[in-house]
């Protein structure tokens, strides 16, 4: 899923400079306050050694695709056993709910993820502090940034007699240009 691996670029200090990346701060932010920008622009800049290592290890596990599955075992092992018989789908939903819910709502997953990761829990709360619903927006928009502003005006530019839709993180092309989408 590409909400997670969007959710990385959070962590680095690199976004929050108005660095000519096509993702940073200034190109995806809608209702962030200077304030809050700031706050996370020190956080990120001033890890303990201790949330370098759980940071480092979220990410790790984002980029490996394990994200899922190693938050099923915890879970499971911390919370309630029901949850070794979940599907991937299943922990994809379970762990978006932990992620995107209200920084006053801490049920025992959240507990649990804010555990394991208290460095990426503190930026991800301090995104959500004004409004919960700030970081799923954050990360939609960061995901249609790069599909529409990046991919797809490569493909169009590169192919412009190519066809392609989006639908959320996918591209759709007619059979003839599937690879040229694939490889872009």
């Amino acid at each position: 899923n590409c909400q997670p691996y969007l959710s990385t670029l959070l962590l680095r200090e690199r976004f929050y400079s108005t660095s000519t990346d096509i993702l940073n701060i200034g190109a995806v932010d809608y209702t962030l306050t200077s304030e809050q920008i700031k706050e996370l622009r020190t956080i990120v800049t001033s890890f303990e050694a201790e949330e370098q290592g759980d940071i480092q290890h979220y990410i790790d596990l984002v980029q490996m695709r394990e994200l899922y599955d190693y938050m099923r075992e915890k879970f499971a092992n911390e919370v309630d056993n029901s949850y070794t018989s979940y599907t991937r789908e299943d922990m994809k939903e379970a762990v978006f709910s932990v992620l995107y819910s209200n920084n006053c709502h801490m049920p025992p997953t959240k507990r649990v993820f804010k555990e394991l990761f208290p460095g990426v829990y503190r930026v991800f709360a301090t995104i959500k502090r004004k409004r919960y619903e700030d970081l799923s927006i954050m990360l939609m928009r960061m995901e249609s940034k790069l599909v529409l502003d990046r991919i797809c005006h490569r493909i169009a530019s590169e192919y412009p007699e190519a066809v392609i839709f989006t639908i959320h993180d996918s591209i759709v092309t007619t059979v003839s240009y599937e690879s040229v989408v694939t490889e872009v």
